[in-house]
């Protein structure tokens, strides 16, 4: 297992009704996820298509509204993918921690190209351990998806809504399940151990 110490920079919490996430000082997260944002939830719907792309799973009545447990309770980005996203948009030097709200991340983290090759790279199983114990267990690579262009194009018209999808592809951050229950503040160090 290699281990790898990064900080957090920023936190969000995306509202129910919203798609823009909102900054906090600090999140708390239970085994039920993160308290009070939208992907909060033992379980979810999907029509299995982030399934098929993120985990490689075909599931029955694909196309279909299904419950199925939740694998997406909190997202993360990192600030060397988000300079490379914001680049791809013809937005270099946007405020990233303006970028990660427009895609409704929990956590900004500061990495300095210290994953190889990539943030998004980082397997499944691995899991960041914070300050208070709190511990979020890596499920997948977060595919991009339609909401932040949508978003993006609102406060940057110059940048089309479909630009973003492609933009993103291999830099949009990981997703995962609180693992441990505990809050997680701005300016905490992180321990993220790697599964190999």
């Amino acid at each position: 297992m290699r281990i790898i110490e990064g900080r957090v920079e920023a936190v969000f919490i995306t509202p129910e009704a919203a798609l823009v996430a909102e900054r906090r000082q600090e999140i708390e997260s239970t085994l039920w996820g993160i308290w009070g944002d939208r992907h909060q939830g033992f379980t979810t719907l999907t029509k299995g298509k982030r399934e098929r792309s993120a985990l490689g799973v075909e599931l029955p009545y694909e196309g279909q509204k299904l419950q199925v447990p939740n694998w997406r309770q909190w997202s993360a980005v990192s600030t060397t993918e988000l300079k490379r996203i914001a680049t791809n948009l013809g937005l270099a030097g946007i405020d990233l921690t303006e970028l990660a709200s427009l895609l409704g991340a929990n956590m900004l983290v500061s990495d300095d190209d210290k994953f190889s090759p990539r943030f998004s790279d980082v397997p499944a199983g691995s899991m960041f351990v914070f300050p208070s114990g709190c511990i979020w267990e890596v499920r997948a690579e977060n595919f991009p998806c339609d909401h932040p262009g949508k978003n993006i194009h609102n406060k940057y018209q110059q940048v089309p809504e479909a630009a973003f999808v492609k933009a993103a592809l291999h830099n949009r951050g990981l997703m995962g399940n609180v693992f441990y229950p505990g809050v997680i503040k701005v300016g905490d160090n992180f321990k993220l151990q790697i599964r190999e």
